[in-house]
Protein backbone atom coordinates (compact mmCIF):
# COMPACT_ATOMS: atom_id res chain seq x y z
CA UNK A 1 0.00 0.00 0.00
CA UNK A 2 3.16 2.35 1.09
CA UNK A 3 4.52 2.28 -2.60
CA UNK A 4 1.26 2.34 -4.21
CA UNK A 5 0.90 5.73 -2.43
CA UNK A 6 4.65 6.70 -3.17
CA UNK A 7 4.09 5.94 -6.65
CA UNK A 8 1.02 8.15 -7.41
CA UNK A 9 2.78 11.09 -5.12
CA UNK A 10 5.34 10.41 -7.68
CA UNK A 11 3.07 10.65 -11.00
CA UNK A 12 1.02 13.69 -9.80
CA UNK A 13 4.34 15.93 -8.88
CA UNK A 14 5.92 14.97 -12.57
CA UNK A 15 2.91 15.78 -13.75
CA UNK A 16 2.35 19.34 -12.17
CA UNK A 17 5.84 19.90 -13.46
CA UNK A 18 4.76 19.31 -16.82
CA UNK A 19 5.35 22.87 -19.15
CA UNK A 20 2.52 24.42 -20.96
CA UNK A 21 2.82 24.14 -24.69
CA UNK A 22 4.28 26.91 -26.24
CA UNK A 23 1.61 29.92 -27.19
CA UNK A 24 2.73 33.42 -29.12
CA UNK A 25 1.80 36.62 -27.61
CA UNK A 26 -0.10 37.49 -30.01
CA UNK A 27 -1.88 34.32 -30.98
CA UNK A 28 0.07 33.37 -34.09
CA UNK A 29 1.93 34.89 -37.04
CA UNK A 30 0.63 34.46 -40.84
CA UNK A 31 3.77 33.75 -42.19
CA UNK A 32 2.69 34.67 -45.81
CA UNK A 33 2.22 38.62 -45.01
CA UNK A 34 5.81 38.42 -43.05
CA UNK A 35 7.61 38.94 -46.25
CA UNK A 36 5.26 42.43 -46.49
CA UNK A 37 7.84 45.28 -46.63
CA UNK A 38 10.92 46.61 -48.07
CA UNK A 39 13.90 44.83 -47.63
CA UNK A 40 17.77 45.77 -48.44
CA UNK A 41 20.12 43.06 -50.07
CA UNK A 42 22.31 42.77 -47.40
CA UNK A 43 25.05 39.74 -48.00
CA UNK A 44 24.90 37.63 -51.32
CA UNK A 45 27.05 34.16 -51.32
CA UNK A 46 27.66 31.21 -53.65
CA UNK A 47 28.67 28.35 -52.46
CA UNK A 48 30.58 25.62 -54.68
CA UNK A 49 29.21 22.28 -54.39
CA UNK A 50 31.09 20.77 -57.57
CA UNK A 51 34.05 19.51 -55.39
CA UNK A 52 33.39 17.28 -52.35
CA UNK A 53 34.63 19.96 -50.01
CA UNK A 54 32.05 22.95 -50.45
CA UNK A 55 34.04 26.76 -51.05
CA UNK A 56 31.71 29.68 -50.19
CA UNK A 57 32.55 33.18 -51.92
CA UNK A 58 31.33 36.16 -50.41
CA UNK A 59 30.14 38.58 -53.72
CA UNK A 60 28.34 41.22 -51.67
CA UNK A 61 30.57 43.97 -53.22
CA UNK A 62 29.56 43.67 -56.64
CA UNK A 63 25.95 45.39 -55.30
CA UNK A 64 27.49 48.24 -53.34
CA UNK A 65 27.76 50.58 -55.84
CA UNK A 66 23.79 50.38 -56.68
CA UNK A 67 22.22 48.50 -53.80
CA UNK A 68 19.11 46.72 -54.38
CA UNK A 69 15.95 46.77 -52.17
CA UNK A 70 13.00 44.87 -52.72
CA UNK A 71 9.14 46.26 -52.02
CA UNK A 72 7.00 42.99 -51.36
CA UNK A 73 2.96 43.64 -51.16
CA UNK A 74 1.65 39.87 -50.01
CA UNK A 75 -2.06 41.92 -50.57
CA UNK A 76 -1.43 41.53 -54.43
CA UNK A 77 1.55 39.03 -54.63
CA UNK A 78 4.10 41.68 -56.22
CA UNK A 79 6.95 43.27 -56.05
CA UNK A 80 9.27 46.22 -57.00
CA UNK A 81 13.27 46.38 -56.67
CA UNK A 82 15.38 49.28 -56.85
CA UNK A 83 18.47 49.47 -57.58
CA UNK A 84 20.81 46.85 -60.18
CA UNK A 85 18.26 44.48 -61.64
CA UNK A 86 20.87 42.25 -63.02
CA UNK A 87 23.01 39.39 -60.70
CA UNK A 88 20.49 38.80 -59.28
CA UNK A 89 16.78 36.74 -59.92
CA UNK A 90 14.62 38.92 -59.35
CA UNK A 91 14.52 41.45 -62.17
CA UNK A 92 12.92 44.76 -62.10
CA UNK A 93 9.57 43.76 -59.94
CA UNK A 94 6.97 41.30 -61.02
CA UNK A 95 4.58 38.70 -58.97
CA UNK A 96 5.97 35.90 -56.09
CA UNK A 97 3.62 33.35 -54.95
CA UNK A 98 4.75 30.97 -51.90
CA UNK A 99 4.15 27.07 -52.52
CA UNK A 100 1.84 26.64 -49.15
CA UNK A 101 0.83 29.89 -47.38
CA UNK A 102 0.17 28.54 -44.27
CA UNK A 103 3.63 26.94 -43.93
CA UNK A 104 5.73 28.10 -47.30
CA UNK A 105 9.40 26.63 -47.78
CA UNK A 106 9.68 27.74 -51.23
CA UNK A 107 9.00 31.15 -53.27
CA UNK A 108 8.55 31.60 -57.13
CA UNK A 109 9.70 34.49 -58.51
CA UNK A 110 8.09 35.81 -61.58
CA UNK A 111 9.78 38.95 -63.03
CA UNK A 112 7.91 41.35 -65.25
CA UNK A 113 10.60 40.78 -67.64
CA UNK A 114 9.75 37.61 -69.24
CA UNK A 115 13.08 36.86 -70.59
CA UNK A 116 14.30 36.30 -67.30
CA UNK A 117 11.64 33.12 -66.66
CA UNK A 118 9.80 32.20 -63.36
CA UNK A 119 12.69 30.70 -60.48
CA UNK A 120 11.59 28.92 -57.51
CA UNK A 121 13.74 30.07 -54.62
CA UNK A 122 14.07 27.92 -51.09
CA UNK A 123 13.02 30.04 -47.63
CA UNK A 124 16.17 30.43 -45.59
CA UNK A 125 13.95 30.99 -43.16
CA UNK A 126 9.80 31.71 -43.06
CA UNK A 127 9.42 35.28 -42.47
CA UNK A 128 7.18 36.22 -39.87
CA UNK A 129 6.16 40.04 -39.50
CA UNK A 130 9.07 40.77 -36.65
CA UNK A 131 11.94 38.91 -38.16
CA UNK A 132 14.55 41.33 -39.43
CA UNK A 133 15.97 38.89 -41.89
CA UNK A 134 14.94 37.13 -44.57
CA UNK A 135 17.19 34.41 -46.98
CA UNK A 136 16.53 33.16 -50.17
CA UNK A 137 18.57 29.89 -51.62
CA UNK A 138 18.85 29.78 -55.14
CA UNK A 139 20.13 25.99 -55.69
CA UNK A 140 21.82 25.46 -59.01
CA UNK A 141 21.49 21.67 -60.76
CA UNK A 142 22.43 19.87 -63.87
CA UNK A 143 22.47 16.35 -64.62
CA UNK A 144 20.49 15.84 -61.30
CA UNK A 145 23.77 17.24 -59.03
CA UNK A 146 23.43 20.40 -57.23
CA UNK A 147 26.47 22.23 -58.59
CA UNK A 148 26.07 25.42 -56.60
CA UNK A 149 24.04 27.37 -54.26
CA UNK A 150 23.36 31.57 -54.20
CA UNK A 151 22.36 32.55 -50.75
CA UNK A 152 20.42 36.14 -50.98
CA UNK A 153 20.34 37.80 -47.54
CA UNK A 154 17.84 40.89 -46.57
CA UNK A 155 18.02 43.09 -43.49
CA UNK A 156 14.33 44.85 -43.32
CA UNK A 157 14.48 48.53 -43.86
CA UNK A 158 12.27 50.48 -41.37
Amino acid sequence: MKKTVVTFMILGLLAACTPDPFKSPDGSYDLSTGINGNWELNKVTIEDRSFPQFSTKDISEFYASDPVSITFNAADQSYVVEGTTTGHPFGGGGFFAFDNAEYPENITITPDNADLGSVTLSLGNMVRSIDPTMTFLDTKVSCDQVYAQYNYTFNRKK
